[in-house]
């Protein structure tokens, strides 16, 4: 009786041809070759997320290395071009330069280290070097599409953060160039009254400061961040007028233009200032109703995530001051810039939830990464305001608002995965119901904050949706879609009727309650409410 292997022989194994196994094969004996078997059992073998991460280290490399040699071949294009230029007006010393002599920003050449960058802030944790520099500006700036005019106007000479020389004796920008004084404060109360917030990671005192700063109305010079501060709020806030009034749209364009002139310069600093910038360009992008910014707002947070992270602002030792109600000169100020310090980082983590949940990508700062809790109270009571300003009669909904994002996160990295294999259905539907327990439980901490539902019509008293108990049913029908819809971890299980009727009723709730907003002018128009809508109708439709 002929032997027979328990494995193809080497030669069948490199070609990948079929064996018969005998001692030795048909196959090697047609070939006339020598037919030798390897007992592989013993060979080490290679995990194939190994392979991956090695592959995925080398796609890394390989795009920095390209970026690298983008960025040399720029500033080697530059030096060249200031030669050229140097070399001209001693030719010709009579010619006058003209208003904008500078190089322009070829966006599209660091395109790809964007991509690299915010891939690894948003995946394994590497150190890519400091987010500081010009280089660090230039991506940012590469990922936020800045649109130019064909004559853009002449840079202005902002100071740094640490400059205090002032600025040249004249005013950061013409009069025409900004809104009125008088408007200008409008729009700043509007931004503080709504978008605001959502993201309360600015001093509103401070804010008052850099807009009389601008405009010259106290004394001392105004910095870069003052002006890109401003420009952006004025932007964000004509954003939202803009989707009822399409004619001030171009207004906001020119704000927003106008801020990203001095972007460079802040972003080349770093610190907290740069990620309060990038935090603005999200803002400003979620907001704004005229294109898809889902891409490169997934960039932005991943680069302002990895901003958190070199800043140590994950870390409960970065926030080493106490609250004390007897503190009343400058250590209470201190205080409240920690606490600024700590709801920047915050502000991160809800955007990073709501833009990785919608993309289906991984999410830049995970749950295991910080040590701290949402701060649950607003401080900046303790601070002496403007007249026009009363926080202490108004609720802080930031804690609520992310500790709904991390949930919404927990929903997705829970359910949408796939099921252990000793893990039994009942386990499996145990946990989504205590993630519908978890829902509940954050809408009745809402319920406490007393919000006054949505007026019926756009006559009634206007208030920021998020001051509105009809927003957070909203998005509490939202998070229930999420959980009782179809995911991985419940695949191949039976549903019961009670689960479509949970879908029906939150998918009818969601719907009802995005009418309204709109019909009141309460709803927030963006990419992100496009795709819950989707999402509402398309569960509605399964369900019924």
């Amino acid at each position: 009786m002929q032997a027979v292997a328990s494995s193809n022989c080497d030669r069948c194994y490199r070609r990948k041809s079929k064996c018969d196994r005998a001692v030795p094969c048909s196959a090697c004996q047609r070939a006339g070759n020598e037919c030798i078997y390897t007992d592989r059992t013993r060979e080490k073998t290679v995990k194939a997320d190994v392979v991956d991460r090695l592959e995925r280290r080398l796609e890394q490399t390989e795009q920095r290395n390209k970026a690298l040699v983008t960025e040399l071949s720029r500033l080697r294009s530059i030096s060249d071009g200031r030669e050229r230029d140097a070399q001209q007006k001693s030719s010709t010393p009579s010619m006058t330069p003209g208003p904008f002599n500078g190089p322009k920003l070829r966006t599209n050449e660091v395109a790809a280290q964007v991509s690299f960058l915010s891939t690894t802030a948003a995946g394994e944790r590497q150190y890519l070097g400091s987010t500081s520099g010009l280089l660090f500006a230039d991506l940012v700036r590469a990922s936020v599409d800045i649109p130019r005019s064909r004559n853009p106007s002449p840079p202005h000479d902002l100071h740094e953060e640490d400059s205090s020389s002032p600025v040249n004796g004249r005013q950061l920008e013409d009069a025409t160039s900004r809104p009125s004084y008088k408007l200008a404060e409008k729009l700043i109360r509007a931004y503080l009254d709504h978008d605001y917030l959502a993201f309360p990671f600015l001093i509103e005192k401070e804010v008052y400061l850099s807009l009389d700063r601008v405009y010259g109305v106290m004394p001392g010079p105004a910095t870069a961040f003052d002006a890109l501060l401003i420009d952006m709020l004025f932007a964000i806030s004509t954003a939202n007028v803009s989707k009822f009034d399409w004619r001030q749209l171009p207004s906001a364009e020119s704000h927003h233009t106008r801020a990203m002139n001095g972007l460079q310069s802040i972003l080349a600093l770093g610190g907290i200032k740069a990620l309060q910038a990038i935090l603005l360009l999200c803002q400003y992008r979620t907001g704004s109703s005229i294109q898809d910014n889902s891409g490169s707002m997934w960039h932005l947070v991943g680069i302002a995530s990895r901003i958190c992270f070199e800043l140590g602002l994950h870390k409960e030792s970065s926030y080493p001051l106490v609250a004390s109600s007897s503190d009343t000169g400058g250590e209470s100020v201190e205080y409240i810039d920690q606490e600024a310090r700590k709801r920047t980082f915050w502000s991160v983590v809800a955007l990073d939830r709501v833009t990785s949940n919608i993309l289906g990508r991984p999410f830049a700062i995970r749950d295991d990464d910080y040590d701290h809790h949402v701060p649950m109270k607003d401080y900046q009571v303790d601070i002496p305001m403007s007249d026009t300003t009363n926080l202490s009669q108004r609720p802080f909904v930031f804690h609520h608002i992310v500790r709904y994002r991390i949930l919404c996160g927990k929903i997705v990295t829970t359910l949408h995965r796939k099921r252990r294999p000793d893990m039994s259905p009942d386990e499996a539907f145990n946990v989504r119901n205590g993630l519908h327990e978890e829902l509940e439980q954050w809408f009745n901490s809402v319920l406490e904050l007393g919000l006054p539902p949505t007026s019926s019509s756009i006559d009634g008293p206007q208030v920021s949706c998020f001051l509105s108990m009809t927003w957070y049913q909203l998005i509490r029908a939202n998070a229930a879609l999420m959980i009782w819809r179809p995911s991985p971890l419940l695949a191949g299980l039976a549903e019961t009727d009670a689960s479509l009727q949970h879908i029906f009723a939150a998918a009818k709730q969601s719907i009802t309650h995005y009418a309204k907003l709109h019909k009141t002018r309460q709803l927030n128009y963006s990419w992100i409410t496009l795709q819950s809508v989707f999402m509402a109708g398309l569960s509605y439709i399964f369900a019924g």
